[in-house]
Order: C-alpha cells, then sequence, then structure tokens
C-alpha cells in the first residue's frame, strides 16, 4: 500500500496547538518531516487494525464452536492443579 505512489490527495485534521507540537517533537525525534511522521503513523495503525480483522474473521460454524467452547465448564485439568499448587522458587522461604 505504502509506497512511491503520486500523493494527490490532502487530508486536513484539526488538532490543539499542544498536539501539533507533540506531534511536531516526535516527528523531529525521528528525523521525519510533520506530514511524513503523522501519514507513517497513521497507515501503521490503520494497518494494525485491518489486520487484526482479517486474522480473526472465521466461518459461522466456526464462530458456534468458538462460542460453545467459550461457554462450557471448564475441564479438570489435574496435573495442572497439581503443578500449580507447589511451592516456586519465587515464593519465600522455598
Amino acid at each position: 500500500m505504502r509506497g512511491t505512489m503520486h500523493k494527490d490527495r490532502k487530508l486536513e485534521v484539526r488538532i490543539t496547538q499542544e498536539q501539533r507540537e507533540l506531534l511536531a517533537r516526535a516527528a523531529e525525534l525521528r528525523h521525519a518531516t510533520l506530514s511524513d511522521f503523522v501519514r507513517g503513523i497513521a497507515l501503521e495503525g490503520a494497518e494494525r487494525i485491518v489486520n487484526g480483522q482479517l486474522r480473526f474473521s472465521m466461518s459461522q460454524e466456526h464462530w458456534k464452536a468458538f462460542c460453545e467452547a467459550l461457554d462450557a465448564p471448564p475441564r479438570e485439568l489435574p496435573r495442572l492443579k497439581a503443578f500449580l499448587s507447589r511451592k516456586s522458587v519465587f515464593d519465600e522461604n522455598a
């Protein structure tokens, strides 16, 4: 999505002076222009959100099975219970 595409659209946002100063400082720390910094951060956030949505999509059948598994009572795991009952090296006086 990113790359050397011709930038022919403008996006305007209203922010406070304090917000602009914070963004400008962060851009300076990244050795970027304010526009490049804001564009980069916005695109990274958008990609995370979109990729997160894609990662968790599933069929109705799988969704139903997932919900049933969440609603089911917990299974007994005796070995895990025994393991977690033992003293840890991090416990005092172990």
